[in-house]
């Protein structure tokens, strides 16, 4: 995940036309937070990285199966639940009060929940202003909706 976390540099030496003025007014800081954490993302759990509303199917029974696993790596037990939390915040309001709890009990600290959502908001927001990828029309769309969602995140979570 280095060069993910390390995306709030390139938006800082090129920054896109509508860059929030409260992430551009934080890039350094975002940048060093997402920096600081890279190693504390180091784990033995099975990781999937990539966990959203559409790599999840609820059954009737209500468990849940994790599906396309292309990117699962070793890491941090905690950072797929942290990761979710950019997903849930797209398609609606997420209680954190409630879910910061949980994802402390796996191992996380609040700065570390705080840095996964920096650091994916970056990489979101960064990769989200590329050429479309043919045969995937909505890709910078979604990627998009989901960089602002993980800065509707910092802006609640940032200890100002």
């Amino acid at each position: 995940m280095a060069g993910e976390f390390g995306c709030w540099a390139r938006l800082d030496a090129d920054p896109p036309e509508h860059l929030d003025p409260w992430v551009t007014a934080r890039l350094d800081r975002l940048h060093e937070l997402s920096r600081r954490t890279v190693d504390r993302l180091r784990g033995d759990a099975v990781a999937h990285t990539d966990v959203r509303a559409d790599n999840l199917l609820v059954q009737p029974d209500g468990r849940v199966r994790v599906i396309d696993w292309p990117w699962a790596s070793r890491g941090a037990p905690w950072f797929d639940a942290a990761s979710l939390l950019i997903d849930v915040r797209a398609v609606g309001e997420v209680d954190l009060a409630a879910q910061l709890p949980r994802i402390e009990a796996l191992g996380a600290t609040r700065e570390d929940v705080l840095a996964v959502v920096a650091g994916l908001g970056g990489f979101l927001l960064d990769a989200a202003r590329r050429p479309p990828v043919p045969g995937l029309p909505t890709l910078r769309a979604f990627q998009r909706s989901r960089g602002e969602a993980a800065v509707a995140l910092l802006r609640e979570l940032w200890p100002d």
